[in-house]
């Protein structure tokens, strides 16, 4: 008896499978996965809330879809200026965020921009919002899965088209490049007291 064998036995005998003992269950769970009334985890999109359902599923026949192919749910600036600064307010390293943020609300022009955050990353649309998939501007958070370099900010233009722009630079740069952004592909110029920062 080779020693896989053996290990396999040995282990069926300690660890008897719950299902063996429990056939009934085993065929009914069988027979709704079979008859669908289960979610099937392998299909794309099945892990996702409502909220944040992807416009690329598997039913939806078609190429491939490129920008942000998520419901859009619009926050306020002053909500996610809040949020980012329970957040951020005691750490320097989402500083950038809370400038940014700032920035919008002084501008005047703060209706023209709707806002959302994933988890803590800020997710920028030019209204009227439309819908999913939409060109977007992600300003990506220190933590975010695609991380800005440690001092920083990391300001991803995701469209359609499929000709993304994404900048990196130092924090210090991050009201300037979040408005040079908003101007080219949103078209949106800060008018506030002080208009656009330079």
């Amino acid at each position: 008896m080779s020693s896989r064998s053996s290990m396999v036995e040995l282990r069926s005998k300690r660890f008897p499978n719950y299902f063996d003992e429990h056939e009934e269950i085993r065929d009914e769970l069988a027979r709704q996965f079979t008859d669908r009334r289960l979610p099937d985890p392998r299909k794309k999109g099945a892990h996702l809330p409502r909220r944040m359902e992807s416009v690329n599923s598997p039913d939806k026949a078609g190429p491939a879809r490129l920008g942000w192919p998520y419901r859009f749910v619009e926050q306020s600036w002053a909500d996610v200026g809040l949020f980012e600064r329970g957040v951020w307010g005691k750490d320097s390293r989402g500083r950038y965020l809370l400038d940014i943020i700032d920035s919008v609300l002084v501008s005047g022009v703060a209706d023209e921009l709707a806002v959302t955050t994933s988890m803590h990353d800020l997710v920028i649309v030019g209204r009227p919002v439309p819908d999913p998939p939409m060109d977007v501007l992600l300003v990506r958070a220190p933590g975010s899965l695609r991380e800005p370099t440690t001092g920083h900010v990391l300001i991803e233009y995701r469209a359609n088209s499929g000709r993304d722009t994404v900048i990196e630079r130092p924090v210090d740069e991050a009201v300037r490049l979040f408005w040079r952004f908003v101007e080219e592909k949103f078209g949106v110029r800060a008018t506030g007291s002080d208009g656009p920062p330079t």
